[in-house]
């Protein structure tokens, strides 16, 4: 089968994947959630490529090797152009770049290229915490959305930062600089990401610290996967402000009762001397 052909078919595959999430009415109905579940499936898609690259056919597997990526990178370019709440500039461009390597490399690098696609296992633990935080899942099962988390900082740091890393460090060695440009990219993007999340999961623990409360929902995971979603682009509000702005909130309330309350007294009390003025009145 031609290789156009077979990219054409994966787009098709991953847009009915956006499609079913559509249809199964879980979680909002947005094309940010729906999206990334396109991106877990193609994700461990990738996974099984990786895994099966010793045991497959060469030839099927340089195949799928080009078709897989290059199919969802061409299903989710669309997405952007035509969905303007996910539109994003440097997405896209992240996009036309991976497309380059994707083209380039595996032909020449198999080897690399399946360890590289393994590297996607910590998507779908990156999508999840995101989607709890966002669903507010993250507070009512803080036991599972801290499993999430540690799931994320290891995938992340074994097959992303170690795997890139050791990458690089065999193309230096063999001087193949035609792949060391592109692999210190990926390098420094991969720690920077990793010195987020760190960073992320340290101030929690200060946090925590400096106030002497120790919190269950509010641990160093937690703080991880907000980094996550951080590295995202994904506002995402704490905890600790979600609370104080409830409390504020309880305490405007508060103050709002206590001043009718004295409204209310005060009224009373003119009606009651305006009622003994009209009596004495009366008597005279």
């Amino acid at each position: 089968m031609p290789l156009f052909v077979l990219i054409v078919l994966f787009a098709l595959v991953f847009r009915l994947v956006y499609c079913f999430a559509a249809c199964l009415r879980r979680g909002p109905q947005t094309p940010p959630f729906l999206s990334r579940y396109a991106s877990c499936a193609h994700a461990l898609a990738l996974v099984a490529l990786g895994g099966l690259r010793s045991q497959a056919d060469p030839a099927q597997w340089l195949e799928l090797a080009y078709a897989v990526p290059l199919g969802y990178l061409a299903h989710d370019t669309h997405l952007l152009l035509t969905e303007a709440s996910i539109w994003d500039g440097p997405t896209v461009a992240h996009h036309f770049v991976f497309a380059c390597l994707v083209w380039f490399v595996p032909a020449k690098y198999p080897e690399m290229t399946g360890e590289a696609f393994m590297a996607e296992i910590s998507l779908p633990f990156l999508h999840a915490g995101w989607a709890m935080i966002k669903t507010g899942a993250d507070r009512r099962h803080p036991q599972v959305f801290n499993a999430v988390s540690a799931a994320l900082l290891a995938t992340f740091l074994w097959f992303r930062v170690r795997a890139f890393t050791g990458f690089l460090l065999e193309a230096f060695d063999r001087s193949e600089w035609f792949i060391c440009a592109p692999l210190l990219v990926l390098v420094a993007l991969n720690w920077y990401w990793f010195g987020v999340l760190l960073n992320k999961a340290w101030r929690g623990v200060r946090a925590r610290q400096n106030l002497g409360v120790r919190e269950p929902r509010e641990t160093a995971l937690s703080e991880l996967a907000r980094g996550a979603a951080h590295v995202l682009g994904q506002e995402v509000p704490s905890e600790r402000a979600e609370e104080r702005a409830e409390s504020g909130g309880r305490a405007g309330d508060g103050q709002r009762a206590e001043r009718a309350e004295r409204a209310g007294c005060g009224g009373s009390a003119k009606l009651k001397g305006a009622g003994q003025e009209n009596t004495a009145h009366g008597d005279l």
